[in-house]
């Protein structure tokens, strides 16, 4: 499934479980799409979907009906601003949908780059969410400003998910009160403006590091945690290409090392890359390949897509017109070159 900020619609290609997609199905959402989060909203054992759209400031919830196919829609509204003019951008960006309050509901916050806050929707477990709750990241001297990406994770002895908010030149911790309220607690500079951030266990110690991307030479940095919700800086490194955008994180190797796949909007040749980066268990990495992908590349997936037991990447394309391309791996943590297809 796969949102362009083009069109106002998520597109779907269902899987026929060897690695070969279906046809395109169409749901119209909200205006300028921008991420999607995949859970069990109202616990009927069905996927349903919830999307950002950045150019209407709201959530659209689409239930899934068990079969492949999705009901139509619901807006739920994120902030008061009014909606922005055509062609730009609102500020509702990242979206993540988790536990926040260990009920066993799914509920949905959002990183809003115009409000320069967070947007919690406490789901009430049936498919309907309650009115978005605002807490503002406590900005200074330029870090913890235009919220756009985040990330989810447990860090020190939280019971309850709490965030990591990237925007400008530096990641923000909002700590959870263990009920869906988030106040910010620690701000990290990493010295460009940032793309994407992925929370990870990158050195099996039970602690949760971070991992972020952005513009400039060295546009990937790793924060290494220290287990009571700090962290100390660890690898700067490149991310192998030009413009890094979303980050994955697995095991492509078949060991126990996480390793990452990084994904470039642009590269010498003026297509986008993917580009993979093999962990040695202790937070540092190296590049291993790079794999031609498709245009203005954004986002990736990591999943066994053709089942055979080897990890494989899909690769959202944010181009004219949009694709997707899949690149099979292989037992070695290389890939096949990618097939393309078009959404």
């Amino acid at each position: 499934m796969v949102s362009h900020p083009s069109v106002a619609s998520t597109a779907v290609r269902l899987n026929d479980g060897h690695g070969s997609f279906g046809p395109v199905t169409r749901y119209p959402v909200g205006l300028k799409p921008s991420f999607i989060a995949v859970g069990d909203f109202d616990r009927d054992g069905h996927l349903d979907l919830a999307v950002s759209d950045a150019g209407s400031s709201d959530v659209s919830v689409l239930l899934g009906r068990g079969d492949g196919t999705f009901a139509a829609a619901r807006n739920h509204r994120i902030s008061q601003w009014s909606p922005g003019l055509p062609g730009t951008s609102n500020g509702t960006f990242s979206l993540e949908a988790a536990d926040l309050t260990a009920n066993g509901i799914l509920d949905l916050v959002t990183a809003n780059s115009a409000s320069n806050d967070v947007s919690v929707l406490m789901g009430n477990g049936d498919g309907t969410f309650q009115p978005a709750r605002t807490y503002p990241i406590a900005a200074r001297a330029g870090v913890g400003i235009l919220p756009f990406a985040m990330s989810l994770g447990r860090f020190g002895d939280a019971r309850a998910p709490d965030l990591v908010v990237g925007g400008g030149h530096s990641v923000t911790i909002m700590r959870n009160d263990g009920h869906g309220a988030f106040r910010s607690v620690g701000h990290y500079f990493v010295g460009f403006d940032i793309a994407c951030t992925k929370v990870a266990d990158l050195r099996g110690n039970g602690r949760m590091d971070i991992v972020a991307t952005g513009t400039g030479t060295l546009n990937a940095k790793v924060l290494l945690g220290n287990g009571d919700g700090t962290f100390a800086p660890g690898q700067n490194l490149s991310s192998g290409g030009f413009g890094p955008q979303c980050i994955s994180i697995d095991r492509l190797r078949g060991n126990r090392n996480l390793d990452l796949a990084v994904v470039n909007s642009g590269s010498p040749s003026g297509a986008g890359d993917l580009a993979v980066f093999d962990g040695d268990g202790a937070g540092h990495f190296a590049l291993a390949a790079t794999y031609p992908v498709g245009i203005l590349p954004w986002a990736s997936s990591i999943a066994d897509f053709n089942r055979n037991g080897t990890p494989d990447i899909a690769v959202a394309d944010t181009g004219v017109p949009a694709e997707v391309s899949v690149l099979f791996g292989n037992p070695d943590g290389t890939f096949q070159p990618q097939i393309v297809y078009p959404m």
